[in-house]
């Protein structure tokens, strides 16, 4: 999982512990010495963390031929919310979709 998507995750209200790691965003600097951005610690959670935090709504997860990930997941019996786009990773394809249900809710 990269930077902006465990970022996007915190900003969602994300858990920030766990048994997972915490990624740094590697400063850029502009002239060689001055960082362009602050430095900020993100949780990255597990699979299993991220499975969990979708509940009940967590549905399934599948790999695409290509040997991209996609996830799907329920709001109720008849709606559904879905990771639709293919990701090079099971645990980006499940953090997009809880970023998804999440904003159902």
């Amino acid at each position: 999982m990269n930077y902006e998507l465990a970022k996007e995750l915190k900003d969602a209200g994300f858990p920030q512990d766990g048994e997972g790691h915490r990624l740094p965003l590697i400063p850029q600097y502009e002239d060689g010495v001055t960082p362009v951005t602050q430095y900020e610690l993100c949780y990255v959670p597990t699979l299993s963390e991220l499975i969990e935090a979708c509940g009940k709504n967590f549905w399934s997860l599948g790999r695409a031929v290509s040997g991209k990930w996609f996830c799907c997941g329920a709001q109720d019996d008849e709606e559904f919310a879905e990771s639709t786009a293919h990701h090079s990773t099971p645990e980006e394809a499940v953090a997009r979709l809880w970023l998804a249900l999440i904003k159902e809710i």
